[in-house]
C-alpha cells in the first residue's frame, strides 16, 4: 500500500526496485532495519545477495571457462559506477558502456563465463 512506502521512507529508508510479491529493494542502517521489523505490515527484512539475480551462465560457469559473456548490470541509482567497474575488470572482464539515471544505473559487461563463482 501507498501508506507503507510513505511510513518506511518517513523513517529515512530508500525505497528501491519492487520485487513482486509486496517487497522492495531498500537501503536502510541497523536502527531502521529494527524499526521496520517492528511494523505490523512487515514480514521480513534481510539482505538482498547479488546472487539472487545473477544470470544462470555465471552462476552454473565453470570456473576456468574464460569464453566472454555479454551482461547487463543493473545497479541502484546512487551506485559508484567506477568502483563497479574496477570490480569487474579485476575478474577480468570489461565494461562496454555504462548509463545512470535517477531511477537505475546500468552497465553491459563482457565478462568471462567463470567469474560468477
Amino acid at each position: 500500500l501507498e501508506e507503507w512506502k510513505e511510513t518506511v521512507q518517513a523513517g529515512g529508508v530508500r525505497l528501491y526496485d519492487y520485487i513482486p510479491e509486496h517487497a522492495f529493494i531498500a537501503r536502510l542502517d541497523a536502527q531502521s532495519a529494527a524499526w521496520i521489523r517492528s511494523l505490523p505490515f512487515v514480514r521480513w527484512v534481510g539482505d538482498y545477495y547479488p546472487e539472487y539475480r545473477m544470470p544462470a551462465a555465471l552462476s552454473q560457469a565453470d570456473p576456468a571457462d574464460q569464453t566472454p559473456l555479454e551482461v547487463d548490470m543493473l545497479a541502484l541509482p546512487d551506485a559508484d559506477l567506477t568502483a563497479l567497474g574496477a570490480q569487474v575488470e579485476a575478474l577480468g572482464g570489461s565494461v562496454q558502456s555504462q548509463s545512470a539515471s535517477e531511477f537505475s544505473s546500468y552497465l553491459r559487461l563482457s565478462i568471462p563465463a567463470g567469474s560468477g563463482k
